[in-house]
């Protein structure tokens, strides 16, 4: 979190700091608040003013906003230790979304925190406010702001999304329960798990834009499609770099691993809940006995749409899903298959 040391301009400084009174009222009321009480938490600022560093961060975005004191970003924290309380901020944002003005929330869920251990999902929301004028009177902030929630970086929602009633915190492997919440806040529903895995990288966006899609049109609104092998480099790109005969491994690292199809981010091997219960739990040899529906739908939908190719049943259950051959998608290549079994 950077002060404001490196800027010099007295008038820019003066700026910032009538855009910051906004952010200080905010958090200073709800710290405060009666009607609204946080108990042993509190409200803190985790990113304030940010220094740009090289390129120029993209107009009106984030942290093109906090270079000015226009967006801040918050956690909740626990007043004696300072731990993160990620109950509390939905609450926080939602409170703030009702009674104060602003021009955007935005609740943010990741689990690349890499301050944190393991599989669990760090909090935190940021504020959007307007530019605030020396007269302060003509402050235009949005009539009608706008929410949304994002998880690992992309966008979850349109909405502002209680995770941990929405959708558990999104630990473990195949089985399970996800505990969704009935009253789907209109959010998407394809979420990274593949952090730290050779297979880490995110998905091309219009493989993402058809997982979204097939699974809700197969398993409904209360679906979740969790990516748990996803992007990789690809063979072209190691070469250029390691050598003509390298294939998984650059530095003694391996960056790869099996064939092409995850290059780039053009697959995903994923597990598919629907309403909390694992799709394809129960599996023996070629045979599924799915208890909330079948693997088979959601194959049968990707091809008659042209979407790509399709493997299952993936040891513990899981279906891979790309978009070779696909409408939009690069050509099969070396013999590659539409449909296959593991």
């Amino acid at each position: 979190m950077a002060n404001i040391d490196h800027v010099t301009n007295p008038e820019q400084r003066r700026r910032i700091a009538r855009n910051l009174q906004v952010h200080a009222w905010i958090m200073a009321s709800i710290n405060n608040a009666t009607v609204f009480d946080l108990g042993n938490s509190k409200m803190v600022v985790d990113q304030g003013i940010y220094k740009p560093k090289g390129k120029a961060p993209t107009a009106n975005s984030t942290l093109d906003l906090a270079q000015y004191g226009r967006a801040v970003t918050y956690r909740v924290v626990n007043k004696a230790t300072g731990q993160l309380s990620p109950e509390k901020i939905f609450d926080v944002a939602q409170h703030i979304r009702t009674f104060f003005p602003h021009d955007k929330i935005i609740i943010e869920y990741d689990q690349y925190d890499p301050t944190i251990e393991g599989d669990e999902v760090t909090t935190c929301f940021t504020i959007h406010t307007p530019e605030i004028p020396a007269d302060y009177v003509s402050a235009s902030f949005k009539t009608t702001p706008e929410v949304a929630t994002t998880y690992n970086g992309y966008l979850l929602s349109g909405e502002l999304v209680d995770l941990e009633q929405a959708a558990g915190s999104f630990k473990g492997g195949s089985g399970g329960q996800l505990s969704w919440s009935s009253d789907a806040r209109a959010r998407q529903n394809v979420v990274y798990a593949n952090q730290g895995k050779v297979r880490g990288k995110k998905v091309q966006q219009l493989l993402l834009n058809r997982l979204q899609d097939a699974v809700t049109a197969v398993y409904g609104s209360n679906a979740l499609c969790r990516i748990y092998s996803g992007g990789q480099m690809s063979l072209q790109s190691l070469r250029a770099v390691a050598g003509p005969n390298a294939k998984y491994y650059l530095n003694k690292k391996q960056v790869r691993t099996g064939t092409i199809r995850h290059d780039d981010g053009y697959a995903a091997d994923c597990y598919i809940y629907k309403g909390g219960t694992f799709v394809g739990n129960t599996y023996s040899g070629y045979t599924q006995v799915g208890t909330a529906g079948t693997l088979q739908a959601i194959e049968n939908y990707w091809l008659q749409n042209n979407y790509g190719s399709v493997g299952k049943v993936m040891n513990g259950g899981g279906i891979h899903l790309d978009i070779w051959g696909g409408i939009g998608g690069p050509k099969r290549v070396g013999g590659m298959s539409a449909t296959w079994s593991y």
